[in-house]
């Protein structure tokens, strides 16, 4: 089962068994706010893109869900993107309320020491195609940094979905005139 397809059964599992209703994977998510702050011009961000980006039904939080099959694909992530989770950590930074790591069971990843405690692991079956085979090895505790803004979040999710569902209707229309 390839990182597509992981992704597929945390969305499902959300979805079906949390009643998470807004979500897209491949989404923008800030992690550092510069500026003065005076106005909505003199703030900038820093950016990363969370593997599946989830707002729960009652509008009150962001779950980013990272993808990772592997040992070397886990300590990368720890590298490459140390200020994003540096910043997740601080209550001086800037992020999503809860992040988890889902993880192909029996990969063994869960045991790994460089996951730090505030983040969540979800263990996913890879032979069996249902979200019920998506089960939470430890649940994610409130991130102490401050908050993204729900509605914004929101809109980068939506532009995410349109623009998927945009790509997808065009890949059927050149197929159909094949």
């Amino acid at each position: 089962m390839n990182a597509d397809w992981m992704k597929i059964k945390v969305i499902r599992k959300f979805k079906e068994r949390n009643g998470f209703e807004y979500m897209a994977t491949e989404v923008l998510i800030p992690y550092a706010k510069y500026g003065s702050g005076l106005g909505p011009e003199s703030i900038y961000y820093s950016t990363t893109i969370g593997d599946v980006v989830m707002i729960n039904g009652a509008f009150t939080c962001v779950y980013e869900v990272e993808i990772k099959r592997s040992k070397d694909d886990l300590k990368k992530e720890f590298t490459t993107k140390r200020r994003k989770h540096d910043s997740y950590l601080s209550s001086d930074g800037y992020g999503p309320h809860y992040y988890l790591f889902a993880f192909p069971e029996g990969s063994g990843l869960e045991k790994e020491e460089i996951i730090p405690d505030r983040y969540g692991i979800l263990l996913i079956n890879e032979k069996e195609f249902t979200w019920q085979n998506c089960i939470y090895k430890k649940r994610a505790k409130l991130l102490p940094c401050q908050k993204l803004d729900v509605g914004r979040q929101f809109k980068r999710i939506a532009k995410r979905a349109i623009s998927d569902a945009i790509y997808l209707r065009e890949k059927g229309l050149k197929e159909e005139t094949i």
